[in-house]
């Protein structure tokens, strides 16, 4: 959730959330919209000062030509005609979000990714770098995909992959841990993720046919690569079952169908993660959802009990702009803890 220009209060909240991570104690850690460098590089830091092997994928994305001045000016106009440019931060991004789908969906893939390439800018700034500049970062949070991983076993072997989207650089971290090839039972390998989002106030502008199919894609290439055996997949999905009896909504319930059917199980069906009654950094009021996993393997599952948690659900006291303390969540989403232990014969 450090978004900032889109979560609300991300620069008040960044050293409590510093905080909760270094104060975990997991065997693997998978932390997803690290966006920035001086985030990644804090993280990276105080995680390896506890003696985590920690991985950043550092991604840029790919460059490409900007805004021209008739895709943008329906925006500009929008933004204006609705107040929204003078707005700060998170308020001017919720603004434009609102007001301005018609005029989003006029401009290309590379404008928009310009526009949203740093949301703490101003929009005359946004205008100055993106329109009428033939080469320029066309992706959001300047084409980092936020994932950060680490484990406590110092010779950790990770691969990176990336997968195809829009907007946002989406990919994946896998590792393989030599401490747990030989744990019973042993885990082959653990991948890390943030999956292709429902953007239901942002028009689709990306190779696919929507959101879902896009996120669709991005599941069957982490599936095709996940050797058979006891594998761990871990991350923000964005797709998620529904739970009628637990007040839970089904995120894109199509997609993670194809989790379950190849047998991967999820080790939480009972709480949601994205709870906007719960956590006032959300400004949807609607439905909860479930769309932060840990899943095993079929084999996997099948050799372990499992106890899992959501944590960081509790507020904590920032200071606003103004130097009033208030009270916010730590992130936007809430995290999942797992614990593992072998079945008893």
């Amino acid at each position: 959730g450090l978004a900032y220009g889109y979560v609300p209060y991300a620069e008040e909240r960044q050293e409590q959330v510093l905080s909760a991570i270094e104060n975990l104690d997991a065997d693997v850690l998978c932390l997803q919209e690290v966006w920035t460098e001086d985030d990644r590089n804090a993280v990276k830091e105080s995680l390896e000062n506890k003696g985590y092997n920690v991985h950043v994928y550092v991604t840029s994305g790919a460059p490409a030509s900007g805004c021209t001045e008739e895709e943008a000016q329906p925006l500009i106009e929008c933004s204006n005609e609705n107040s929204c440019t003078e707005l700060p931060g998170s308020e001017f991004t919720d603004c434009v979000l609102a007001n301005c789908g018609p005029a989003i969906g006029q401009v290309s893939q590379g404008c928009l990714g310009c526009l949203a390439n740093d949301l703490t800018r101003s929009l005359a700034n946004m205008i100055e770098n993106c329109v009428g500049v033939e080469e320029v970062n066309t992706w959001s949070n300047e084409g980092h995909n936020g994932l950060v991983m680490a484990t406590k076993d110092p010779d950790t072997e990770y691969t990176d992959h990336d997968f195809e989207a829009s907007l946002v650089w989406r990919s994946y971290i896998k590792a393989s841990l030599p401490s747990m090839a030989n744990t019973l039972p042993s885990v082959d390998s653990i991948a890390c993720t943030h999956l292709t989002s429902f953007l239901s106030n942002v028009p689709y502008i990306g190779p696919f046919s929507g959101y879902e199919e896009e996120n669709a894609q991005q599941i069957d290439g982490l599936l095709e690569a996940m050797p058979s055996g006891n594998n761990i997949i871990m991350g923000d999905l964005n797709t998620g079952p529904g739970n009628e009896d637990a007040g839970i909504s089904a995120e894109l319930p199509n997609n993670f169908a194809k989790f379950t059917d190849a047998k991967w199980q999820t080790v939480n069906l009972e709480t949601c993660t994205w709870c906007p009654a719960a956590n006032n950094l959300l400004s949807d009021t609607g439905s909860i959802h479930n769309i932060d996993h840990i899943l095993l393997s079929e084999t996997l599952a099948a050799q372990v009990t499992t106890v899992s948690e959501t944590i960081w659900t509790e507020e904590i006291t920032i200071m606003d702009s103004e130097g009033n303390e208030i009270a916010a969540s730590l992130s936007d989403h809430f995290g999942l803890h797992l614990e593992l232990s072998p079945n008893q014969e």
